[in-house]
């Protein structure tokens, strides 16, 4: 988490309502660098728009989706995935943790658990779930990071996946907001 702290312009809190009363959650504001348009940048083709419309951003020369750019900052001290939750229907569950493999990512078996235990909670949905859940290289801690752009806002299905995750275990300082 410190080379993703180590990135930010600025390092706020925020608060977030629950059931069970207001969580204060970090707020890194980073500003990956964006690729402009005429740039060389990787074949998107074979996906639909809903992803050839989001922003592009470079990091360490590789040229990125956001979600997937936190991963990469994150450096050795952390694996993880970009939980594509808008992607996924019915029990398919797309997760990426490059380009390359086009959202069929693989959950550990340690993480996947602790996915499908917060998605119960959430009566079974994947709303509302942030987009990277990342784990320790070494040790069993967890980070949950949500990429939010411009305008974007918590909504309700935010608010109860927070609360989802909290009722199983995951801690507030697990849970972090990046802004761009």
């Amino acid at each position: 988490m410190d080379s993703l702290r180590s990135i930010a312009t600025s390092r706020t809190y925020v608060p977030r309502q629950t059931s069970k009363g207001t969580v204060s959650l970090e707020c890194l504001k980073i500003r990956f660098e964006r690729v402009k348009a005429g740039k060389p940048v990787p074949d998107l083709s074979d996906l639909s728009r809903t992803y050839t419309s989001k922003p592009l951003v470079r990091v360490d020369n590789e040229i990125l989706f956001g979600e997937l750019a936190i991963l990469r900052s994150l450096k050795d001290e952390w694996n993880g995935v970009w939980v594509d939750a808008f992607h996924s229907r019915g029990g398919e569950r797309k997760f990426w943790s490059s380009l390359e493999d086009r959202g069929c990512a693989k959950l550990p078996l340690h993480a996947l658990d602790l996915f499908e235990k917060i998605i119960a909670k959430n009566e079974g949905k994947l709303s509302g779930f942030f987009d990277v859940i990342a784990w320790k290289v070494r040790g069993d801690d967890y980070l949950f990071i949500e990429y939010k752009g411009k305008g974007d806002h918590a909504n309700k299905n935010e608010l109860k996946w927070i609360e989802a995750a909290i009722s199983v275990g995951v801690k507030p300082e697990q849970l972090v907001i990046v802004t761009y």
